[in-house]
């Protein structure tokens, strides 16, 4: 009996495993070109209108000369309804440090300890960027804020926003388009950009 229930879990916890190692591996594509550490610890949520759908695929065709489903953006649009907004968790983005109001500043010892970081330039860079946040006023201090990856209904597609606010007058964001490979995930393109 227990053979049988042990026989019966293995293509469960198999899934599991592969859906959280494709998750690291997206999290992974699409943060890693980012440079700054600094990030929200509330994931920001994913939101468009379907009235934007054809907008959408339109400026990502002119744009990447690539057709868009309409369909796959209308069920990520559905998904995105019941995306998920609690904190991340230091797993998730284990290369940036999290960050729970502008008011608060970070410690370098922390920082460095967090992140492991053993290369002397990377170091003089990190101490740099938070030496330059923690005497950064409050209100322009630089954070930059991602939302989790919201899917389509086949787990083959994924849109992430992220935004790099401060100051309420500089910075800019982007829904990200990306899509499952074979072997990963491979950014196809921003739908939708902007600056302010």
């Amino acid at each position: 009996m227990k053979i049988a229930f042990t026989l019966l879990c293995i293509p469960f916890f198999l899934d599991l495993h592969a859906q959280t190692k494709e998750y690291k591996n997206l999290l992974s594509v699409a943060f890693g070109k980012y440079d700054h550490v600094m990030v929200y610890k509330i994931p920001t949520p994913v939101s468009f209108h379907t009235k934007n759908v054809l907008t959408l695929a339109k400026n990502f065709k002119r744009y990447y000369h690539k057709d868009v489903d309409t369909v796959l953006l209308l069920q990520i649009i559905q998904n995105a309804q019941h995306s998920d907004t609690t904190e991340w968790a230091e797993e998730e983005l284990p290369r940036f440090l999290l960050v729970s109001s502008r008011t608060e500043s970070i410690s370098i010892k922390q920082a460095v300890h967090k992140l492991s970081l053993t290369d002397k330039q990377q170091l003089r860079s990190l101490k740099r960027q938070i030496r330059r946040f923690n005497l950064t006023d409050a209100y322009d201090r630089d954070i930059s804020y991602f939302s989790r990856p919201v899917f389509d209904n086949s787990k083959s597609f994924a849109i992430i926003r992220w935004s790099d606010a401060h100051s309420g007058l500089g910075g800019g964001g982007g829904l990200v388009l990306y899509q499952r490979t074979e072997n990963d995930w491979v950014m196809l393109g921003e739908l939708e950009s902007w600056k302010y």
